[in-house]
């Protein structure tokens, strides 16, 4: 394992060390895909649950929000992943 940069920037995902001039390495890549696969199921699975006209209707308005916050959350962690 080589020597970490001194650049260090925060985010919602956590801290994250920043290489200057220097590739990504395949730890990073794989740990991104891994990141971003874990988002995609939780992003799909709280969608089917908000499809779910009997979750919608017989939970109460203060969960059903709490799941679309939950949803909304997640979609912009995703979004800030970026692609494969």
């Amino acid at each position: 394992m080589g020597e970490r940069p001194t650049l260090v920037a925060a985010g919602p995902l956590g801290a994250a060390w920043l290489a200057v001039g220097g590739a990504a390495t395949p730890e990073v890549g794989i740990r991104r895909h891994a990141q971003r696969a874990e988002l995609d199921r939780n992003i799909e699975r709280i969608r089917a649950l908000l499809a779910n006209a009997a979750f919608t209707a017989k939970a109460p308005p203060a969960v059903v929000e709490r799941e679309r916050e939950r949803l909304a959350d997640l979609e912009q962690e995703r979004g800030q992943l970026g692609t494969d």
